[in-house]
């Protein structure tokens, strides 16, 4: 007997439920490639619970069931641990917490716990706030210019300079857009290699193997430096990069060698960055086409904060704040889809999931289900208010996962996104420049496949803004149009 059995007490064996079509040789891969997002909405729409489908001969499962995934990621989450799927990031992301299992992973996560969560938060703040200040000393040229910015880099490069300011406490000036060009190449190439089918392209003797390469050396050079730097300073500092370098150089602690301390700090590097940086691109994007959203959050903000800098004490007094991101979360996951491998046979429900089946949770669809979400299309922060929240089960929300792997950065990347809204609100009005494609491309993170054109120009003062009548938006739908993306892709779940 299973622990399935006792929670599920009504399963037995049944032939497979339905699920779509696919090919020979190829399953579902075609119809994932042509429109990744709505593939996984309409499926989880047309076929209920769990639906079976295949990348081309590997059988997945698609779970639409918030105890089901609470099944998955708690009550039997020792049965369930990273595929195959997760192998193809080994060359970039290493044997890092992220992509581990079992013992290795537990004493991974609990050595980088103290120094991400708790009591290290409060002296996360000030740094983040320093990184704000600067992109905004930067953006002030282009409102005087009228120049339009692309929001989508400009965000992914701030939450770069935020991982090294606040977890190496590292002001990161220097080889800054080089870095940032490496890692969005390399991961690019991750992304590649779990759409193939065929990994014989990854052993040949091709340009882009050597371009790999080259951007994964580039990322291991500055890792180096920043690691050499840090151990030839003699204070303490607390941060993440202190309690790795510690546990690296401690004989006793054989978990830790340098190749897990590099490991670490890149993987540290790839989530914090991706993470929020889609946090805050979506919410910016959300609040130009919401305007009276944004007038009610420029009037917390303001109510706040007078003016001056926020603070941490900060984040907990703007709960309106809180919603709104939440929401833009909801709308697009910085998590948008990921997978476990079952480790043995078991049951979900009514439907037996064999020993190395890839068990899908894909946060996208969850978020747009009806029957946990109303107008689920919707933007409207205030369905996160505590009365409209009740009642609704836990894993129907998942922008971090879930369980006992929910990102271990989480807390950081709410603060992070609260301090960064709020102060660039304090600063700027950001508006869509009108005409342009905007279309989620699903890799990694959910990002904007053509970028994210807006023009700045100067905030108008709190109560000015709330008289000011409601601005007609030039964007498009609600939902962006959806092109092909990468199944299986979010590594966030630490």
């Amino acid at each position: 007997m299973t622990i399935a059995d006792v929670v599920f007490p009504s399963a037995m064996e049944r032939e497979l439920p339905s699920g779509p079509k696919g090919l020979p040789l190829l399953g579902n891969l075609m119809d994932i490639k042509r429109d990744t997002l709505n593939f996984f909405v309409n499926m989880s729409k047309d076929y209920g619970d769990i639906v079976p489908y295949k990348i081309g001969t590997d059988r997945v499962f698609l779970i639409n069931n918030p105890e089901y995934v609470r099944y998955v990621l708690t009550l039997n989450q020792r049965n369930y641990g990273k595929g195959k799927f997760f192998a193809k990031a080994k060359p970039l992301m290493g044997g890092a917490m992220v992509m581990s299992d079992g013992d290795k992973w537990l004493k991974l996560r609990r050595t980088a716990l103290p120094a991400i969560q708790g009591k290290a938060l409060p002296q996360m703040a000030e740094p983040i706030v320093d990184a704000v200040d600067d992109v905004i000393a930067r953006f002030r040229g282009n409102v005087r210019s009228g120049t339009p910015l692309d929001i989508a880099p400009e965000m992914t490069k701030l939450a770069m300079d935020v991982v090294f300011r606040t977890l190496f406490r590292v002001n990161f000036d220097y080889d800054a857009d080089r870095v940032y060009d490496a890692l969005s190449a390399a991961l690019g190439e991750v992304e590649q290699r779990i759409w193939s089918l065929t990994p014989i392209s990854e052993y040949l003797p091709t340009r882009r193997q050597a371009a790999f390469r080259r951007n994964i050396k580039v990322l291991d050079d500055v890792v180096r430096r920043v690691i050499e730097t840090r151990r030839a300073d003699p204070n303490e500092y607390g941060d993440l990069l202190s309690v790795f370098i510690r546990a690296t150089d401690d004989p006793e602690n054989m978990t830790y060698t340098e190749k897990q301390l590099r490991d670490e700090c890149i993987n540290f590097v790839i989530v914090g960055r991706d993470t929020a940086a889609g946090a805050l691109i979506w919410s910016l994007y959300l609040l130009s086409r919401h305007p009276a959203v944004e007038r009610r959050l420029r009037q917390e903000v303001d109510d706040v904060l007078g003016g001056r800098r926020p603070t941490y004490e900060d984040v907990e007094k703007m709960p309106y704040m809180r919603m709104v991101l939440d929401e833009a979360m909801r709308l697009y996951p910085p998590g948008w889809t990921f997978s476990r491998m079952a480790l043995e046979d078991d049951r979900i429900g009514d439907v037996d999931i064999p020993k190395g089946s890839a068990v899908q949770m894909c946060v996208y669809a969850m978020h747009r289900n009806p029957r946990y979400w109303d107008n689920p299309e919707a933007f409207d922060p205030e369905r996160f208010s505590p009365e409209r929240s009740k009642g609704r089960p836990q894993f129907a929300y998942l922008p971090f996962g879930g369980g006992g792997r929910v990102c271990i950065g989480r807390k950081l990347a709410l603060m992070e996104g609260a301090l960064v809204i709020s102060r660039l609100l304090q600063s700027f009005q950001f508006d869509l420049v009108p005409g342009q494609k905007i279309e989620i491309e699903p890799m990694i993170t959910l990002r904007p496949k053509h970028g994210l054109k807006m023009t700045l120009r100067d905030a108008e003062p709190a109560g000015e803004a709330a008289a000011a009548p409601v601005r007609e938006s030039s964007a498009p739908a609600e939902r962006p149009a959806s092109a092909g993306g990468c199944p299986f892709a979010a590594a966030h779940s630490a």
